[in-house]
């Protein structure tokens, strides 16, 4: 009998937002210093009012001491206890608010002003995921701008965990590709903080840009899946399969006055097809990817998949582009993984808002059929179709200049905005992740 455990994952947005965990090492010692403080001010004040005033009041010989604690002076017993308890809660509660309203802007309360990791000085918490958060920071010397993601310190504890993000650096780095996010540098900080930056991207990735704006015409869709394709080749090419392409982890941005210029992100799930397993890797029955783009071979054979799982993933998120839904969209996660693995997707053209080339619709089927073997046998064959396709009005870097212009230009809400690499901090809303554990 086959059982299934479900971890999913939960969205982020790129807010200001770190959630209502518990404060970390750097940040408690600010914290239990006012508390203390303020267990202390009130009855120490007590005590010394009420040793200085007769000195205070001979020396001076004024009324005005005696009138200003008149009101303090003149309880006794409950009373005092009474409101001394008040002001002390009162100063507790206020200083407790505060370093939570500070921890959850992402901001640092250490004695040591901004926390630094490396060379890079964190400015911000962007985003927070099930093992890293990402930060936005500037490197000291240079004040570039980068995103740091950083494992947080229960999962660096973890070999297995210390292990995939080790890997997920190594295989990340290597890649070179211009349509491929850029690693710019990996270390370790105090407390055993490991950490990679990443190159700061501002703009919107496919997720977001959808449901913000409705499905891309066929042209635009197949302008930016040509250049996935081109990401997708080089990682493929070094036998490292993605394992999550889906429409948050491909991120539109400008490069050099170059408009929808595409960075394929978050290379935390991808694998070495050809290398040895690693046992502090590897945990057989376990599925990695996001059930609605998920291809139906990892998740009734994980341990074995290969590129052709990018190219239904890639398949899948164009299905979301043209038509603003994922191919399957059932509720429960268990019928999603079923309908990957059974179901034959409708025909874009039936749901979508915007007319389809034919031609592109029918790449888009191809990519999402469900054995391997019926889809394009490699990304360079897929890249070859897509640009073999022919529109009356391509879609151009000036149409796309223009689209941004009109669309986002000026919008701080956007403005340095960041999808971090990283599948549990991938930055931006994102459907739910799954992992299916299966035992006999």
């Amino acid at each position: 009998m086959k059982r299934a455990v479900i971890h999913t994952g939960t969205r982020h947005s790129l807010r200001l937002t770190g959630g209502p965990r518990r404060l970390c090492k750097r940040q408690r010692p600010l914290l239990l210093i006012g508390l203390a403080l303020g267990l202390l001010i009130s009855p120490a004040a007590s005590a010394l009012i009420t040793l200085v005033y007769p000195l205070a009041e001979s020396a001076l010989g004024s009324s005005f001491i005696r009138e200003s604690v008149e009101g303090w002076t003149r309880h006794e017993g409950r009373a005092v206890l009474l409101s001394t308890l008040i002001l002390v809660g009162a100063i507790a509660v206020t200083l407790a608010s505060a370093a939570m309203v500070a921890y959850w802007l992402g901001l640092d309360l250490s004695f040591k002003g901004r926390r630094r990791l490396g060379d890079y000085r964190l400015l911000q918490r962007l985003d927070s995921g099930g093992v890293a958060d990402i930060f936005l920071a500037q490197h000291a010397r240079m004040c570039r701008p980068a995103a740091i993601k950083v494992l947080r310190s229960s999962d660096s504890r973890d070999s297995g965990g210390l292990a995939r993000f080790e890997q997920e650096i190594r295989l990340a780095s290597g890649l070179t590709h211009p349509n491929t996010i850029d690693i710019l540098d990996h270390g370790r900080g105090r407390e055993n903080t490991y950490y990679y930056a990443m190159e700061y991207l501002a703009g919107l990735n496919i997720q977001k840009l959808v449901d913000r704006f409705g499905p891309m015409p066929s042209e635009r869709c197949v302008h930016i899946l040509a250049q996935v394709c081109g990401s997708l080749a080089e990682a493929h090419a070094q036998s490292i399969v993605h394992r999550d392409i889906k429409p948050a982890n491909i991120f539109l941005t400008d490069r050099g006055g170059l408009s929808d210029f595409v960075k394929v992100l978050d290379f935390g799930m991808s694998k070495k097809v050809e290398a040895e397993p690693d046992v502090a890797l590897t945990q057989p029955g376990f599925v990695f990817g996001t059930p609605l783009y998920i291809a139906p071979e990892s998740i009734t054979d994980p341990e074995n998949v290969d590129a052709r799982a990018d190219i239904y993933g890639l398949g899948a998120a164009a299905y979301f582009m043209l038509t603003g839904e994922p191919p399957f969209n059932s509720t429960s996660v268990i019928e999603l993984l079923a309908d990957h693995i059974r179901s034959a997707p409708e025909a874009p053209s039936r749901i979508a808002e915007l007319p389809i080339d034919p031609a592109l619709e029918r790449i888009v089927l191809k990519c999402l059929e469900k054995s391997p073997d019926d889809r394009f046998q490699s990304i360079r064959a897929l890249e070859g179709a897509l640009c073999g396709l022919r529109f009356s009005r391509p879609w151009t870097g000036e149409r796309a200049t223009e689209w941004w212009s009109m669309h986002v230009a000026g919008d701080e809400d956007e403005a340095g905005r960041f999808s971090g690499q990283g599948g549990e901090a991938a930055g931006t809303e994102q459907p739910e992740r799954a992992s299916a554990e299966r035992a006999a």
